[in-house]
């Protein structure tokens, strides 16, 4: 599996670069990939999402610096904005369980919070990671022919203002944290980054009955020759559309 960082990627660059990966995998030119990103401020509108989920209006959002985009994954409408950490997992269910997929990946942050002795908790029916009541991480994904895109996201050191300009996830009620809010202090985000990769990548590769443990410096950064000319060569291709696999509603 490929581990990559985008660094900072605005989020319909990272659609559109998810979606060439993902044609890319089904067509088997590419292996399972680990994308690490974070987002410029965007408010992003899933498909169960809906405008209505603004409490600002798009052009004050735009005032605020905070674009508004649709994203083909399940869920509603979320933030995302930089001291976020966001993954996309690419890969390719084996089991095809997307539930027990899903699961996988808010195990894996859950362990990660528990490092930080932060006390995880998860909600039945409700995806997502919570800390003393307030959601801290969120999960949305898309399948293609059971190859997954988009996924997790978790509050870092992000500023958490703009959550208060939107319905996070369709609940009005809603509170939203951070580890830095919960901690009471700003984290190593690249720390972050290695410990949840380190987490991840087993957990995921456990699908394919495989377990890696590979070191931080096989990250590879998104200037990386193989990455690049890939995308190159897919820029011209007609991005697929995202068709579920299974009946799943996620906040992304």
């Amino acid at each position: 599996m490929d581990v990559i960082d985008w660094g900072v990627l605005d989020f319909e660059s990272s659609s559109g670069r998810q979606q060439r990966l993902v044609r890319a995998r089904l067509d088997g030119r590419a292996p399972d990939r680990l994308i690490l990103v974070e987002h410029p401020p965007v408010v992003a509108i899933g498909r169960s999402g809906a405008e209505s989920d603004l409490l600002l209006s798009e052009m004050l959002l735009r005032e605020k610096g905070v674009e508004v985009r649709r994203a083909a994954r399940g869920g509603k409408t979320t933030y995302h904005g930089p001291g976020q950490l966001v993954v996309y997992p690419i890969v390719e269910l084996r089991p095809r369980d997307l539930h027990r997929y899903v699961q996988l990946l808010l195990e894996s942050l859950a362990a990660l919070l528990r490092e930080y002795r932060l006390e995880p908790v998860r909600r039945d029916g409700e995806p997502g990671i919570w800390v003393q009541g307030k959601k801290i991480a969120s999960i949305g994904v898309a399948v293609k022919r059971w190859v997954t895109s988009y996924g997790i996201a978790l509050n870092v050191n992000n500023d958490l203002a703009p959550f208060a300009w939107i319905v996070p996830c369709g609940n009005p009620r809603e509170k939203v944290t951070s580890m830095a809010e919960e901690l009471g202090r700003m984290v190593d985000f690249s720390r972050v980054k290695e410990r949840l990769v380190a987490l991840l990548l087993p957990a995921i590769g456990s699908e394919k009955g495989t377990t890696r443990h590979p070191s931080w410096l096989q990250l590879r950064a998104p200037e990386s020759g193989p990455i690049e000319a890939m995308e190159e060569m897919l820029q011209a291709e007609e991005m697929a559309s995202v068709d579920d696999n299974g009946p799943l509603n996620l906040c992304g």
